[in-house]
């Protein structure tokens, strides 16, 4: 894909299949048996594969509106998030919550 083209990228992974979305669209599926990922002490990261040995694996680009969500979505649900993440976030109370942290880390830069 072009450069400065937004992208819609999403995982979903259960015990039985793991599938990876594109702009909405579900792309090849490994069903295999795959283990329970939801019990793992493997740090989870966002913009890096985990290989820690300086090969430059990391994204070069932007991200927003990161999630995890503790059950696999469906297609429809991917496409809903897709097309309109903002709308399906409920109400909380930002105090000592990641977006002010954030927020403060991007205003000293």
């Amino acid at each position: 894909h072009p450069p400065g083209e937004w992208h819609h990228i999403a995982a979903v992974a259960t015990t039985k299949f793991a599938r990876v979305y594109l702009d909405g669209k579900g792309g090849t599926e490994a069903r295999k048996d795959i283990k329970n990922h939801g019990s793992s002490d493997f740090k989870v990261n966002i913009g890096g594969c985990g290989i820690w040995d300086g090969a430059g694996n990391w994204f070069t680009g932007a991200m927003d509106e990161v999630a995890i969500f503790h059950s696999a979505l469906d297609d429809g649900d991917i496409r809903k998030i897709m097309n309109g993440f903002a709308s399906l976030m409920t109400a909380v109370d930002p105090k000592d919550k990641l977006p002010l942290a954030w927020g403060k880390i991007k205003q000293r830069n």
